[in-house]
This record gives structure tokens, C-alpha cells and sequence, in this order.
């Protein structure tokens, strides 16, 4: 046998044995050592990996919550805010639509309702609690939100 062969061979021994006991050592040892490099994955081994990382670090949907909210914010201050150069006291219409298209095309839709209620909720304490230099950071980041 190859370098290769022998190499495709540990890594579906591992991989049966995990499935077998489900301890994930059987997946690291080889992954530490390189033998999951460059080589074909049996089927099955992408999903077992990512669901093994899951239950360590579970994503809760509080986490999806603040991500979600993170985006709205951002993308409400690119498209007010930065577009126009001045802070509103209204909740601008056109710039919600805007988020709700682009939870959409994200593949992760999110009800218009919802966007307004995290809005009304908790922009206004997220936009008074960043600083300039966030401001400056963000302002670098709009990419595809310049002033119009």
C-alpha cells in the first residue's frame, strides 16, 4: 500500500470507530496527526464532525438572537446613518425593507415585524454604546452600502 492508501485507510478506521463509540478521541488523535489532510473524507464524516462540535459549543438560540441583532443594527446604521450622514428620530421604513432583503437573500428570513420590535427595543442603547472608533471601523466595513 501507498503512504496515501495507508493514510485513507486510518482515517476510515477512525471514523468507523467513532461511529462505533462515539468518543471523539478516535477523531482527533488522527486529525491532530494530519491524517485527515488532503486525502477524501468517508461520507458521513463532515456531519459527524460538525455535530460533534455543536455539543461542545452548542448554539443557542439566544447566540443566533444577539448575531441577528448585531446585523440589524449595523445594517439600520449603514443604511440611514451612514447614507446620509445624520443620525434620524425615526425608524426609517426603506431601511428595514432593506434588512428584511437581506436576511432573505441570506437564506434566513426574518418577519418585518421582528426587525422593527429589535429595533424599537434596542438599537438606540446599541448606537449609544459603540464609540468612535467602532463608528470608524464600520464606516470601512459598509462595502456595499456607500452614500448614495
Amino acid at each position: 500500500m501507498s503512504p496515501r492508501s495507508d493514510q485513507i485507510a486510518e482515517l476510515h478506521f477512525a471514523f468507523s470507530m467513532y461511529e462505533k463509540t462515539s468518543h471523539g478521541d478516535w477523531l482527533a488523535g488522527i486529525i491532530r496527526s494530519g491524517g485527515a489532510t488532503n486525502i477524501p473524507w468517508p461520507v458521513g464524516l463532515a456531519e459527524a464532525l460538525a455535530d460533534l462540535i455543536e455539543k461542545a459549543e452548542p448554539w443557542t438560540s439566544r447566540d443566533q438572537t444577539q448575531s441577528d441583532d448585531t446585523w440589524i443594527f449595523y445594517l439600520y446604521w449603514r443604511e440611514t446613518e451612514y447614507r446620509t450622514g445624520e443620525k434620524g428620530n425615526k425608524f426609517n421604513k426603506r431601511a428595514i425593507r432593506e434588512i428584511e432583503n437581506w436576511f432573505e437573500a441570506r437564506g434566513t428570513p426574518k418577519e418585518i415585524e421582528t426587525i422593527r420590535t429589535r429595533l424599537r427595543s434596542h438599537y438606540l442603547h446599541w448606537r449609544s454604546s459603540i464609540s468612535e472608533q467602532k463608528i470608524s471601523e464600520m464606516m470601512d466595513a459598509a462595502g456595499d452600502g456607500e452614500k448614495s
